[in-house]
């Protein structure tokens, strides 16, 4: 039998319980205890070494039933700070947050026919005015949309922002500014989001799909033994790219009849508006739909349907607990979605047990689910 090594289980125990800090702050030493299975004495040990450093700081709580003040423990939000950013097709947001990710600054620079060269301008700018303003900023977490290569850091495709191809991003920003970067697909940092920050149902399963289906786009993060799936290429879960009208309508991506040109809203409302000669816009399709119009009412029918064939065979393959679905469209159309979904997992799912709920995103989720990913890496170093 090999010797144990105290130095790594000492280790191990530190990593253990400030993660457990992380998620759960404010957080007593006793719910520590509870919470990670250690001894009091070990819980005592890290913990004060955490405080001496710095790293977490004690609050104090209202007297317990002995009489005796407790001291919750939170992480410092003076030092220790990641730079967050959520790039799109509408805004870039930037936010700072202390390694739980707890927010200390954020802004919104919208985007009007955005193009490459501006994106990377006020991506810089912003970066460096951050720097200034928080020296103590340890990395940085990109939230990209559309096609990307996360092992490599690289944007391979977003056709929201015009030329911003094969943009090896990552690189750039760590080559000029210094500082670690963290590359995450947007889908997943939804999913990251949703595991450690909102500790939904996808914190406490081994198999899941979130899916965000949008006014103009379909994304998804998979969940697989409790990790997130990742393509041989970097590019994967591009379900929103799935083919389900062979010779269907071109899709920014060069391919005919992906799930995008059938169950988004602008691609609904454009059918919708090819079909009649109207000109509605998104919200005009939902009203439509909420009214009984019938043309509405078949179009969203037909997209669902096509949804729901690219769904299924998924489910087929890879048999998830459950399926969150959120975005726009489950925004929108909330109670109907519930209620189709009741009958499809009876009827159309007879083989698997998967669940679809429909959820709804938080503000700010996103850009704060790249800066969890980013912490978790960037804690190991700090501790």
């Amino acid at each position: 039998m090999a010797p144990i090594n105290t130095a790594d289980v000492k280790k191990q125990n530190v990593k253990s319980i400030f993660t457990l800090i992380r998620r759960h702050e404010p957080i007593s030493r006793r719910g520590l205890e509870d919470h990670s299975g250690l001894s009091w004495g070990t819980v005592s040990s890290v913990t004060s070494e955490l405080v001496q450093k710095g790293i977490v700081v004690e609050e104090r709580e209202e007297t317990c039933e002995l009489g005796r003040p407790t001291k919750n423990l939170l992480v410092n939000l003076e030092k220790n700070h990641v730079l967050g950013i959520d790039i799109n097709g509408s805004c870039i947001v930037f936010v700072v947050t202390g390694l739980a990710a707890k927010i200390c600054d954020t802004q919104t620079v919208a985007l009007t026919s955005p193009d490459s060269e501006g994106v990377l301008a006020i991506t810089y700018a912003k970066i460096e005015e951050y720097l200034k303003k928080f020296p103590t900023i340890l990395g940085i977490a990109l939230a990209i949309q559309g096609f990307v290569d996360v092992q490599k850091g690289v944007v391979i495709a977003n056709d929201r922002i015009r030329g911003f191809r094969n943009i090896p991003l990552k690189d750039l920003i760590e080559q000029k500014f210094g500082l670690p970067c963290f590359f995450f697909h947007d889908p997943d940092c939804l999913m990251q989001y949703e595991r450690f920050y909102r500790r939904s149902i996808a914190a406490t399963v081994k198999n899941c799909f979130l899916i965000r289906a949008d006014a103009d786009g379909i994304g998804m993060s998979v969940l697989i033994d409790r990790k997130l799936l990742r393509g041989s290429g970097g590019a994967y879960a591009e379900f929103g790219h799935t083919v389900v009208e062979n010779g269907g309508t071109l899709c920014e991506c060069g391919q005919r009849g992906c799930l995008e040109t059938c169950f988004t809203l602008r691609s609904m409302a454009k059918r919708c508006n090819q079909i009649s000669g109207l000109s509605w816009s998104d919200m005009d399709f939902v009203n439509a739909f909420h009214s009984g119009d019938p043309l509405a009412r078949e179009e969203f029918a037909r997209g669902l349907r096509l949804f729901d064939g690219a769904l299924q065979n998924l489910i087929s393959i890879l048999d998830p607990q459950f399926v969150l679905l959120g975005g726009t469209i489950a925004d929108h159309f909330r109670e109907y979605l519930k209620e189709h979904y009741e009958s499809f997992t009876q009827s159309a799912l007879l083989f698997h047990t998967s669940k679809i709920v429909i959820i709804s995103f938080e503000e700010m989720e996103t850009v704060l689910g790249a800066v969890i990913g980013a912490a978790d890496a960037l804690s190991t170093n700090v501790i």
